[in-house]
């Protein structure tokens, strides 16, 4: 029975650590303009950080890889996604970056709300 016990804790704490590494099905860049707030949630999980500015909000997605086509900044208006910034758009993308910086955003594990 403890054998058993010890197995079955194995393999949570494994199937714990590999769900929680994993990276998306979806990359941001291939989400498109218009989904919902909640849609993206669906599609992407909850952002990284997340600040608001001038009645647009701003997701900030970065993933553990270093491929620079998964990291992305969602914005959002009246809870519609309608821009994608990436590090292509390199002078815009470091901008919002330096500005996430200066913020105080909600984390990923202090993220509260989702009204679209």
């Amino acid at each position: 029975m403890r054998n058993l016990c010890v197995l079955l804790s194995s393999v949570m704490i494994v199937f714990a650590f590999f769900t929680g590494c994993a990276q998306w099905s979806v990359k941001p860049a291939a989400v498109p303009l218009g989904k919902s707030k909640s849609s993206v949630v669906e599609t992407l999980g909850s952002p990284d950080r997340s600040w608001r500015k001038d009645g647009r909000d701003y997701w900030y997605y970065h993933p553990l890889s270093e491929d620079p086509g998964e990291k992305a900044i969602l914005i959002f208006e009246n809870g519609t996604l309608t821009d994608k910034v990436q590090p292509g758009r390199e002078a815009e993308f470091n901008e919002l970056e330096m500005e996430l910086k200066k913020l105080k955003p909600q984390t990923k594990d202090s993220f509260e709300t989702l009204s679209d």
